[in-house]
């Protein structure tokens, strides 16, 4: 049996280590998380306790998600999250100015 480096640091890491942590981005701050094979964009909302969750808008590096992507879309160390909500309304005068 051959036995490498990184074979005895993943199980060093699995023994002595409760939880092993990735970093990620939301809204601009890096965030130190515990990594979690399983997680989705999905998860990562009601882990957070997003508000509004139903309207939310992710992107994820750069891309903006479709929301049935949300369910299985993984999440990833290193990944760039932004929660975004749209919202109308405005000055309807102003809005008539420009007309």
């Amino acid at each position: 049996m051959v036995v490498t480096a990184s074979c005895c640091q993943a199980l060093f890491d699995k023994k002595y280590l409760k939880d092993i942590h990735m970093i990620i981005t939301i809204n601009g701050k890096e965030t130190t998380i515990v990594e979690n094979p399983d997680r989705t964009i999905d998860s990562l909302l009601e882990e957070l306790d997003v508000s509004q969750r139903l309207y939310v808008t992710v992107e994820l590096n750069g891309e903006i998600l479709d929301r049935p992507a949300y369910e299985t879309t993984p999440v990833n160390g290193g990944d760039v999250i932004e929660f975004l909500y749209f919202m109308g309304g405005g000055n309807a005068p102003f809005a008539q100015s420009l007309r």
